[in-house]
């Protein structure tokens, strides 16, 4: 998961995993800002992932792959997709991953029908049943809840346990599945979910050279119009403000994750930063603490920070960044 805040203020963020019984797992992401970022469910053969909102209170602005998400609809995602979420507000997101095999077995144990009258393809759910929407929520809050109290960990020794969480969260999907209504994506829209994944490969594979704005346009084969109002519509933020930030991850991770030892000022070169008091600026407006400080937290040693981080943002913050599972 690679996390993308998109406000100046102090920020947050937690992001779970959770492995039920019946190999049904849990994905969770909350943030207490808005941010953008995005998930790939790298599993194994065919599985569908549904995302939802995971409280009451829905943030309208709130959408993965472009598509807002509501307090009834359960959008779903295929295995190997990478999927861009964004909010505007402090909001959790829920996903269950299950695979097709498992999911087709329990709707024909369940309704009794063999297949689905529409079948399983990229889609949202809308016009859900709002009971059924609320039971799934609260199957799903009780396991996270156990999760953050730490209370998982001695559940999951348990094989009846799990396979009873497991049971009651496929059910809860099958019956939405069942009773609500499948609306299927639209061409454009796939095809636009397809460009953003394209987009996304050239910036992951062309991480050593730090790729730009023109090279990402015939890498592509996108205008730069194009690309500007897919990573608009996607991520809330322009091309040039994408790049950077993707940019400003792989030093957050580089810096969270030392292999050798190096300075910050090796490290933001490495990634294309070469003016270093804009960039710890603009690194502690995202992350709430200097990068000489992440460093230091990261190798538990002492570093010297760079004469340009002494004029940065006087402001102090508890915050963290969004932690992968």
């Amino acid at each position: 998961m690679d996390s993308l805040p998109t406000g100046h203020v102090d920020f947050l963020g937690k992001a779970r995993l959770v492995e039920l019984g019946h190999n049904i797992a849990l994905q969770s992401a909350w943030a207490n800002a808005p941010v953008s970022f995005r998930t790939e469910l790298a599993s194994v053969g065919g599985n569908s992932l549904f995302f939802f909102v995971g409280n009451n209170a829905a943030d309208p602005q709130s959408a993965v792959d472009g598509i807002h998400l509501r307090t009834n609809a359960v959008l779903m995602r295929r295995s190997g997709d990478v999927s861009n979420l964004k909010t505007s507000s402090a909001l959790d997101i829920g996903a269950v991953c299950i695979p097709d095999l498992t999911l087709q077995r329990a709707l024909s144990a369940l309704t009794g029908k063999e297949k689905m009258a529409t079948p399983l393809v990229r889609g949202m759910l809308r016009n859900a049943d709002m009971v059924q929407m609320a039971n799934l929520r609260c199957r799903y809050s009780d396991i996270i809840s156990m999760v953050d109290a730490g209370r998982w960990g001695t559940a999951a020794n348990s094989r009846a346990l799990t396979d009873f969480a497991g049971d009651g969260i496929i059910t809860g999907i099958v019956k939405l599945l069942d009773t609500g209504d499948l609306k299927i994506d639209h061409l454009a829209h796939r095809l636009q979910t397809a460009s953003m994944r394209r987009i996304d490969q050239l910036i992951d594979e062309d991480s050593d050279c730090l790729i730009g704005l023109q090279e990402l346009c015939e890498g592509a084969r996108l205008s730069l119009r194009t690309i500007e109002s897919i990573i608009r519509r996607r991520m809330g933020m322009t091309a040039h403000s994408y790049l950077q930030r993707r940019r400003l991850s792989r030093v957050r991770q580089a810096l969270l994750t030392p292999r050798e030892i190096r300075t910050v000022t090796s490290i933001a070169m490495d990634h294309g930063f070469t003016h270093l008091g804009r960039f710890s600026a603009f690194y502690r407006q995202m992350y709430g603490e200097l990068p000489s400080e992440t460093l230091r937290k990261a190798t538990g040693r002492l570093i010297s920070s760079p004469p340009h981080d002494k004029g940065c943002v006087s402001r102090t913050s508890s915050a963290e960044s969004m932690k992968t599972s």
